[in-house]
């Protein structure tokens, strides 16, 4: 599998919004794709899944935070404006597409023996690491945060 994910234009994804708890924002799987430049051959199952999946660690690893706003008053993530702007929603959906793309970058990974495939999990690795990087420090971003702090959590 191509790692690059390079994005085909006749590929059909699921326009339609992917609910996500009250608090935060709904993943969409075309803004995903069409922004990760998601690998054509991926099935719209697959990419669901993993969205899912990254909504779900994304919640998770920002629970504590999300009490704090709610005890603030703020019913869910775009009421809480960052200096007046809908900031906090975008670092979200950055935190959640990137581990998304992580996820997919590493089921991507072959497992054969040969040096070029053991070059391209390296690879694969390094890629997926990097936008796992990136989720953390949308994160720490959310939370006012240093992104070091958030990756040992």
């Amino acid at each position: 599998m191509n790692c690059s994910f390079a994005p085909d234009p006749a590929q059909q994804r699921d326009p339609a919004d992917i609910p996500n708890a009250a608090f935060w924002p709904a993943l969409n799987m075309t803004t995903f794709c069409d922004q990760y430049a998601i690998d054509a051959a991926l099935d719209n199952a697959m990419i669901r899944n993993a969205l899912m999946i990254a909504a779900a660690a994304t919640n998770r690893r920002l629970a504590t935070w999300q009490s704090q706003q709610v005890a603030a008053g703020f019913s869910t993530l775009a009421d809480d404006q960052l200096g007046g702007a809908d900031i906090l929603p975008q670092l979200y959906l950055a935190a959640a597409y990137n581990t998304a793309k992580a996820d997919l970058v590493r089921r991507s990974i072959s497992t054969g023996r040969r040096e070029d495939a053991e070059a391209a999990a390296r690879e694969a690795t390094d890629l997926a690491d990097h936008y796992q990087a990136q989720a953390t420090a949308a994160l720490a971003e959310i939370q006012n945060q240093s992104a070091t702090g958030v990756w040992l959590i």
